[in-house]
């Protein structure tokens, strides 16, 4: 399942502490927003998935 929406992470406020996880993601071979996450409610655990966020170029290119 693919559910889709899009935020820019280049834009950001905290632009030091974002800048440099975006490096490290593109080192990694990763997209500059990939994020790795996993939810937790009372006592249930998801497993780990990535979680994208991607500018409007961004989500245009993946689409094609």
């Amino acid at each position: 399942m693919i559910i889709a929406e899009r935020r820019d992470p280049h834009k950001t406020e905290n632009s030091l502490f974002n800048h440099k996880n975006h490096a490290l993601n593109r080192n990694k071979g990763r997209m500059s927003g990939q994020l790795r996450i996993r939810i937790r409610f009372k006592k249930h655990v998801s497993e780990w998935f990535d979680f994208l966020l991607v500018s409007w170029n961004e989500m245009n290119d993946i689409l094609k």
